[in-house]
């Protein structure tokens, strides 16, 4: 229900007064929300706090946090009434309560039609979709390692002897009936935005826990953490609606539900591209109760083909298109999170992973294979009992004849002389035009011609099967196969093939989304087997173990580098939690509490802490002595 009416007086006084504009906080413009509700600061020993908090009762707010100093509520407000609440005295910050949402990995048609490179992405070819079809029709009955597991050397030290740690995963559920979970200890939190946490309708937090702790148990996969002596603990976000937004307000509960369920690592594959100091603000809290973040960095990397913008209307606009793969996202930006990027199979960042300096370690992201949180059918194509690749694309009808088919394959999109039958028919081969996406023409020829089915595939040499899905207003099935298969076949039409279907409970996904419950099993384990250590020492030893990438040192593509379960166990079994004092100490950070003898950088100087302090910078002295330069 909308609260405009009832909060009307709560400014007949706010114009009054002056905001107190806090330093150090992200200064994002106000707009209006997303959903209508806008987050509220309130510092209680600030003028007028006492009639504001009395103004905003119980019934037409939800308090998200309060202690002694300040409370945070969420009001239903109209963009005015935002306005002239932010100029109350009493007022920290409003912000709007905003829509984030998961990080998916759909493959925009300028990576098809620009720039498509087998060495960089390779998880496209045709060559690639026939070794993972192989292995999605072999689980039922064997059990596989994710090359990711083995890239982060998961696999390279004991399992944890207890369920000594645990993980809380803010995703969209874990569908718990899946093969790969058995026995792991499982537990979470229902909600009434999000419905029950052990079903996924999103088909996103299942394939994130799959990475994270799936068991070993002789089929299926295994995750970083395979012997299931690893709490999770599940905090579904989304139930499935349109988009699978999720709020801010949302997020912020999940996390205060995941510490006080005794998380010690939180999983999150979300985010959006602004900051809130809301959020931001319960991280830092929570962080200091010595709960370890890891968030995704987006999938918003690759660049966006030069033709678009260079249509960009305005300078600026063409600059922000230009550059836009640089932006930094939320919350893996924040400062006591772990931000992760994507890298592939042989190490190289993913073409979708962005660069910026927040960026603190890679992980495996590119084509992971976990859980499935719904069985879905796979079409496997055989040509001389060799698996091939191959995608439907068009007419979603599945009564479709199995069985082996002659070679029959005709040029252009037109069959004249099929020379065998396939699906008791004729069948069309379409060398698809990126320039066109429109199948009607071609689909309409081939039935013309007596055709049955059309195949379409790619003019780049060696270039797998086309994904998506190009709509259902055809006479026939339409399916895609790779660049190689469709040469294979037009140069040798009187190869047999098989087209038949099987069930997977698996897939493959790509994204920041995938490479990020690679890290926050990895913490989980090293920290497992090292319980002597503090959330901040077990981030510390992950970047300093890191297996460097790219440019010397910490990047902003890789950051430190390949996260190293192996390395980071090894160091704290040799040297204890505590890495090696750094030439220059971290940055200052205004939210955080420091101890007497703590060290920061600043402003290229390097200061030590005289006593306990929080928000007092080192250029206002204090508590702060000048002991060196950062060099």
């Amino acid at each position: 229900m909308k609260l405009h009416t009832k909060l009307a007086g709560l400014f007949a006084f706010s114009a009054l007064a002056t905001s107190v504009n806090a330093t150090n906080l992200y200064q994002t413009p106000l707009t209006a929300s997303d959903t209508g509700d806008y987050i509220i600061k309130i510092n209680l020993s600030g003028i007028g706090a006492k009639a504001l908090v009395q103004q905003i009762s119980a019934d037409q707010v939800s308090t998200l946090s309060a202690d002694a100093g300040s409370k945070m509520v969420v009001a239903s407000l109209d963009f005015e009434q935002a306005q002239k609440l932010a100029s109350h005295a009493a007022v920290s910050y409003i912000e709007p309560d905003n829509y984030q949402s998961f990080y998916g990995a759909a493959l925009p048609n300028e990576q098809l039609t620009e720039g498509f490179n087998l060495d960089e992405d390779d998880e496209y070819s045709d060559e690639f979709y026939a070794s993972s079809l192989e292995i999605l029709e072999s689980l039922a009955t064997t059990e596989h390692t994710p090359y990711g597991v083995s890239l982060v050397n998961a696999d390279k030290v004991p399992e944890p002897a207890f369920a000594n740690k645990t993980v809380c995963i803010i995703d969209s559920g874990l569908q718990v009936d899946h093969g790969d979970f058995d026995g792991l200890p499982v537990s979470g939190n229902h909600s009434d935005y999000s419905g029950f946490w052990n079903i996924d309708q999103v088909q996103h937090g299942t394939h994130v826990a799959g990475t994270i702790a799936a068991v070993e148990n002789g089929r299926g996969v295994v995750g970083v953490i395979k012997n299931g002596n690893i709490n999770v603990y599940v905090q579904k976000l989304s139930n499935g609606a349109p988009g699978n937004r999720i709020r801010i307000s949302h997020e912020i509960e999940a996390m205060e539900v995941c510490a006080n369920q005794g998380a010690d690592v939180v999983s999150m594959s979300f985010g959006g591209a602004t900051p809130y100091n809301a959020l931001n603000e319960v991280i830092d809290r929570l962080s200091e109760r010595g709960v370890l973040f890891v968030a995704a960095a987006g999938n918003h990397g690759r660049k966006v083909s030069q033709r678009i913008c260079d249509r960009q209307p305005t300078p600026e606009a063409k600059y922000a298109c230009e550059n836009a793969h640089k932006a930094k996202h939320f919350p893996a930006s924040y400062h006591n999170v772990m931000s992760v990027a994507n890298i592939n199979a042989k190490k190289q960042k993913a073409s979708s992973s962005p660069i910026n300096d927040a960026i603190e370690v890679a992980a495996p992201g590119t084509q992971v294979l976990s859980a499935s949180a719904k069985s879905y059918e796979i079409f496997s194509l055989k040509v001389n009992n060799v698996a091939k690749a191959v995608a439907h694309i068009g007419n979603t009808s599945t009564d479709f004849p199995e069985g082996p088919m002659l070679g029959a394959a005709c040029g252009a999109g037109i069959c004249t002389d099929p020379g065998g039958t396939w699906f008791e028919g004729k069948a069309c081969l379409y060398q698809f035009d990126f320039r066109n996406f429109d199948l009607t023409t071609p689909a309409n020829n081939c039935a013309a011609n007596g055709g049955t089915m059309l195949v379409m595939y790619p003019p780049i040499p060696g270039m797998g099967p086309i994904r998506g899905s190009f709509g259902s207003a055809f006479p026939f099935p339409i399916f895609s196969i790779g660049n190689s298969t469709a040469l294979d076949l037009l140069n040798n039409p009187e190869k047999s093939m098989d087209l038949s279907f099987f069930t997977s409970h698996h897939k493959f996904l790509s994204g920041t989304s995938m490479a990020t419950p690679h890290v926050s099993g990895v913490a989980a384990k090293v920290w497992s087997l090292n319980e002597q250590c503090t959330n901040r020492q077990i981030r510390k030893v992950l970047q300093h173990t890191a297996n460097d990438l790219g440019t010397e040192g910490k990047d902003i593509q890789f950051g430190f580098g390949l996260v190293d379960t192996q390395a980071a166990h090894e160091y704290i079994q040799a040297n204890g939690c505590d890495i090696p004092t750094p030439a220059c100490p971290d940055a200052w950070y205004w939210n955080q509490a420091y101890n007497g003898g703590d060290r920061v950088t600043f402003e290229g100087d390097i200061y030590k802490a005289k006593w306990w302090s929080k928000r007092a910078g080192p250029a206002d002295s204090g508590p702060w002595e000048k002991v060196g330069v950062c060099k």
